[in-house]
């Protein structure tokens, strides 16, 4: 464990203990489902310990601010009791919430309402340039705000692409996603052989590689790419998606085609399910639900270590996430079955 630079082990383990009552339970979901309105999810939220003092705001978007904001700033607690490999790792995990701030920064610059600002998750209203959140009004001064920081490179690639393929803002977010994948991997890859094996094994060869087959059936049904230009775009490791499998993907454009021929157990059973659905919305669905089963398996609890750490985060992460499609929800008049459609969680 040690080898894995998990340094404050028991510090990390004392944490993390101490937060887990009270940490958002999918129990949550099933409240919040059962709430009358987006005021009435909003009270039960506030009664929760996890967000105890939190300022949610009145409208949706200042909901999701103010619980991705709680989940960032808790990765980055954690992260502080890390050393080494393992403290590398989740570095790399909690730049998600980083990107998501690019993401709704872009789009802000995009959107005909002006007047509109983005509420990014951080508070960086000042880039190291000197440059003002507020003031942007393109996306390249978006680039330009991030040049020179963390995510100037990544950001810089991503913008490429938008540009090279008019303007493109899927194909932009795409970009950013690949990014974080190769963050995340390589991170994994620096771990111990222990810690580092069964972290790949249990959690980031199937929460990856089952995300990576969905942007190659995405891009290949929406974008029309074929199987040179979605290696050159997503370039993902072999270890997760080999080439040969991206190509029957673009040919077949059917998930389960590949499944007999993915080396992770789990990966493989996901994608040979009899009722993997062909559609893409309800195979994005089918995915995020197979991730949350990965951070509930009993394989990754058995024993504490970075697995099981990154996959209570990714757990309570997801609890977040689906609070916030039932919030959304609800302030829009959705009928209870139609929200329940859209969670990953158990309460689905």
């Amino acid at each position: 464990m040690f080898n894995s630079g998990l340094t404050g082990y028991n510090v990390t383990r004392g944490l993390l203990g101490a937060l887990k009552p009270r940490g958002p339970r999918p129990a949550l979901v099933a409240e919040l489902l059962e709430a009358g309105d987006f005021a009435a999810c909003l009270a039960r939220l506030r009664a929760i310990p996890f967000l105890h003092g939190v300022e949610f705001g009145r409208e949706p978007a200042d909901l999701e601010r103010a619980l991705f904001r709680e989940c960032a700033l808790l990765t980055g607690r954690l992260r502080k009791c890390l050393g080494g490999a393992a403290g590398r790792l989740l570095e790399a995990f909690g730049r998600r919430y980083e990107l998501h701030d690019v993401k709704l920064i872009f789009r802000g610059v995009l959107s005909e309402s002006t007047d509109v600002a983005p509420a990014p998750i951080h508070d960086t209203p000042v880039s190291s340039g000197g440059r003002r959140l507020s003031s942007l009004k393109s996306p390249a001064e978006v680039v330009a705000f991030y040049a020179g920081g963390g995510l100037g490179d990544i950001v810089s690639e991503a913008y490429e692409l938008y540009h090279a393929s008019g303007d493109d803002l899927s194909l932009f977010e795409v970009a950013l996603d690949r990014s974080y994948i190769e963050l995340v991997w390589n991170a994994g890859l620096a771990l111990g052989p222990a810690d580092g094996t069964r972290l790949r094994k249990e959690v980031l060869v199937p929460w990856l590689g089952s995300t990576a087959v969905l942007w190659v059936l995405w891009l290949a049904r929406y974008r029309e790419m074929g199987v040179e230009e979605i290696v050159m775009l997503l370039d993902v490791p072999e270890d997760l998606l080999a080439r040969d499998l991206v190509a029957r993907l673009v040919e077949t454009r059917d998930a389960s085609s590949i499944a007999e021929d993915m080396d992770n157990g789990k990966l493989s059973a996901f994608l040979a399910a009899s009722d993997l659905p062909k559609e893409m919305i309800e195979f994005e669905r089918f995915v995020r639900r197979f991730v949350w089963s990965l951070t509930v398996s009993g394989r990754v609890r058995i024993r504490f270590d970075i697995s099981t750490l990154l996959a209570t985060l990714m757990r309570w992460e997801f609890v977040v996430e689906d609070a916030i499609t039932v919030a959304g929800g609800k302030a829009v008049g959705l009928e209870q079955a139609e929200i329940a459609d859209l969670l990953a969680t158990q309460a689905a």
